[in-house]
Order: C-alpha cells, then sequence, then structure tokens
C-alpha cells in the first residue's frame, strides 16, 4: 500500500509539473493516474463523472471553421473523469498565486462566453472546482470532508449554520466530538469553503449575465 501511494505521489507531482509547462494532457494522465492508485489524494472529491460529448454537438456557426477549430483543440485539454482538472500549475508547495496564475491562464482559453466549441461550459466548470481543491493548501495536505457527496466522501454531517458535508466515516465523531473547538474549528472552514464556491458561482453566472447568455443568476 505504501509502495502505491509513494507511486501515487509521484505521478501527482509529474502531472502538476506538466500543468506549469503547459501541458494539460499529459498533466491530466498522470493527475488520473494518481487518483487511481491513492483515492485518497485531493482532488477525489471533487470527480466530474461527465463523458465527452463533443463529437455529437457542431460549433456555432457564427464563430466561422478557422475559430471553432482553434477553440475546440483548447476544449480538447479537459478533464475527461475527474475534477482534478488542468487549472493549477503547482507543485505540492507552490503558493496560492502560483495556482491563481495559472487558474487565470487556462480559464481564459476556454471560457464559454469566448470560447463556443461544444464542452467548454463544462470544461470552465471542472477547471474551476480543480483550482478549489489545488489552491487550498490544508486540503492538499490531508482532505477530511468534502461539499459533495462522492466516493469515499459517503457519511452527511450538518454544520450549526445548516451547512452539509460529508466524510469518509463514521469514526469522524470520535475525532471530531460535538461541541469540542476542534469540531468548531472544522466546521468553520466548512462553512467558508461553501461561501467561496457560492461567490466563485456567483462571479461566473454575473460574467455571462453582462455577456447576455443568462438572465437570472440563482448563486447569487
Amino acid at each position: 500500500m505504501d509502495g502505491n501511494k509513494d507511486d501515487a505521489l509521484k505521478c501527482l507531482k509529474i502531472g502538476k509539473d506538466a500543468l506549469q509547462s503547459g501541458d494539460p494532457t499529459r498533466a491530466l494522465k498522470f493527475i488520473n493516474k494518481a487518483s487511481r492508485l491513492d483515492p485518497t489524494l485531493p482532488g477525489r472529491s471533487l470527480i466530474v463523472n461527465r463523458e465527452d460529448s463533443s463529437s455529437d454537438q457542431t460549433a456555432a456557426s457564427t464563430n466561422g471553421p478557422t475559430s471553432t477549430t482553434t477553440n475546440e483543440s483548447k476544449v480538447r485539454h479537459r478533464v475527461p473523469s475527474t475534477g482534478s482538472s488542468s487549472s493549477a500549475s503547482a507543485t505540492a508547495s507552490s503558493s496560492s498565486a502560483t495556482c491563481s496564475k495559472a487558474y487565470r491562464k487556462l480559464s481564459l482559453k476556454v471560457h464559454p462566453d469566448k470560447n463556443k466549441a461544444p464542452g467548454a461550459e463544462e470544461t470552465f466548470k471542472a477547471v474551476s472546482k480543480a483550482f478549489q481543491c489545488l489552491s487550498n493548501e490544508e486540503s492538499r495536505k490531508k482532505p477530511i470532508y468534502s461539499l459533495s457527496r462522492s466516493y469515499p466522501y459517503e457519511y452527511r454531517f450538518t454544520t450549526q449554520k445548516g451547512v452539509n458535508f460529508y466524510v469518509k466515516n463514521t469514526k469522524f465523531e470520535h475525532d471530531y466530538p460535538p461541541g469540542s473547538q476542534e469540531r468548531a474549528t472544522l466546521e468553520g472552514k466548512v462553512e467558508r469553503d461553501y461561501m467561496s464556491t457560492l461567490a466563485q458561482n456567483c462571479r461566473f453566472e454575473l460574467q455571462r449575465q453582462q455577456w447576455g447568455f443568462i438572465r437570472e443568476t440563482p448563486h447569487c
């Protein structure tokens, strides 16, 4: 098992280095391999179960064939099956500033308001989710919970303010007893992460609204 964990960490580092060098396809390959070797690695809680539907869709006619081909090429460098996407060019000790810079660079390429290729919106969302994971140094070290239910985070708990979160097993209450300072600190972090996610979704919706693509902003 230790051997698998070591191999997984090596694959994760290769993937992140590939992101930094601008090779998202190679990055995704090794990040996915790392997740298979060790499901407890960061990014596992952000799985995006979506098959590629690009081949069944056509590009917007207003962009012309040349523009569409370029956009589709960018979109192909997206997450094939996991949320650990090509959004953050980060090593294990990377700063938030490094992650943010890499995220901005890639998100501009796949933003659905600028990129009309099929699958652009889903790619952008996956990139955003991966950025949330990789930019959080604590979650990269030891992910305790997930805001969404996905294996192995299958046991639901609720903070004092009503925010649901999911943990790996029932031993959670033994490690973080109700009413303890440890539990209060963790729930505070859950609530901050929840608000951060809402704020990011809101910014995304407001930007799309300004471009005239949507009218309502349910996350704002």
